[in-house]
């Protein structure tokens, strides 16, 4: 019995902090801090780049003038991940051209605070080759 209480508040805690990602992201707009892809540092390719997320699922990605949309969310990770079931993902897909499209993915929220999200997705094969991903409040 207790242990079906303990279940219970963890379900209704991860819920909350599904919630809270999903308010702070969408209150204002975000700049690229860290991209590491497959190991590579790509952060200066993004040094203007801006992300706006909006509560209905949108994601627009503008740099240099151009903007880019695609969708977002947040989720419980799936359980076929390679990674702990106590985390959650934020996950967006852009439609944009290459190499930009390495931004699309089902990231794991490693921390976020009110003013900076901090993302990555591990190659459990290779793991020199994973990505990194920092998003700060403009």
């Amino acid at each position: 019995m207790v242990l079906g209480i303990a279940l219970i508040g963890l379900t209704a805690c991860k819920k909350k902090d599904i919630k809270k990602v999903e308010k702070t992201v969408t209150e204002g707009t975000w700049k690229i801090t860290k991209f590491i892809d497959s190991g590579d540092d790509e952060t200066t390719s993004y040094s203007s780049a801006v992300l706006t997320f909006t509560s209905d699922g949108k994601v627009v990605l503008t740099q240099g003038g151009t903007s880019y949309g695609g969708t977002w969310s947040v989720k419980k990770e799936s359980k076929d991940d390679d990674h702990s079931s106590d985390d959650s993902d934020l996950e967006f897909n852009l439609s944009v051209p290459s190499p930009h499209q390495s931004l699309s993915d089902d990231w794991h929220i490693e921390s976020y605070s009110d003013s900076k999200v901090t993302l990555y997705d591990l190659d459990k094969d290779e793991p020199n080759k994973s990505d990194y991903l920092t998003i700060e409040k403009i």
